[in-house]
């Protein structure tokens, strides 16, 4: 057995012990470089977590509730088209086929509505007849030609004067799609020759679709559309 060189004991570092404080054993790897978390942050992280765990649950529980709640947002109206506008008239009469009595036009610019088949789309489309100055009578389709806007039969001139921009003494048809206005007292050219409508103001392609409308005694009977 060798001995313990007494110059090694001469610079041994002995550790201070405190009465009644036990000496804290080393273990063979020596001391731990970790340390133990104080209890506060420990507690400090778990609240963290509980307060995030919330909110996310609450987040998630408003996004469900605006899922199921009904939507209240206005849709707007889909545009307008011959179907839609025939289903908006109620107990109208269908041409081909009597629409009316001479009774029903007291006067001049008296007008009455109606639904006509269309020959080339087979579908019905709203239309108008007018009993013109002088007696005779003069029905048009109510859909503009080569478009879907609704035409109107504009009897306000106030309404033609504001809307419409054109200053007039009687009753003419209008397109509020592209302002154009029509005068069933001059005739433009139809499909087949001239037609009443000269477009008068506007843009418009050509005059209202024609309806052929005869007087059968007191009866109006809507021929053909052109």
């Amino acid at each position: 057995m060798t001995e313990q060189d007494p110059s090694a004991e001469k610079f041994k570092v002995v550790e201070p012990q405190i009465p009644g404080v036990p000496v804290a054993r080393k273990t063979a790897s020596g001391p731990s470089s970790a340390k133990s978390l104080p209890v506060a942050v420990w507690l400090t992280i778990a609240i963290g977590a509980v307060l995030m765990l919330g909110a996310s649950f609450f987040w998630w529980f408003s996004l469900a509730s605006k899922r199921a709640e009904p939507a209240t947002a206005e849709v707007a109206p889909p545009a307008a088209s011959p179907v839609a506008a025939v289903a908006t008239i109620e107990k109208v009469p269908h041409g081909p086929g009597e629409i009316g009595s001479t009774g029903e036009f007291p006067s001049a610019w008296s007008s009455k509505q109606f639904v006509m088949l269309n020959p080339v789309t087979k579908e019905s489309v709203p239309a108008t007849v007018v009993r013109l100055p002088g007696g005779s009578y003069w029905g048009f389709s109510l859909i503009e030609p080569f478009g879907q806007c609704r035409l109107e039969y504009v009897t306000d001139m106030k309404r033609l004067a504001t809307y419409y921009g054109f200053e007039a003494k009687h009753p003419m048809v209008g397109d509020p799609c592209n302002r154009s206005v029509f005068d069933l007292t001059k005739y433009g050219p139809g499909i087949d020759g001239l037609v009443r409508g000269e477009m008068v103001q506007g843009s418009g392609l050509r005059p209202p679709m024609a309806i052929e409308v005869r007087v059968e005694g007191s009866k109006i009977v809507a021929v053909r559309m052109e």
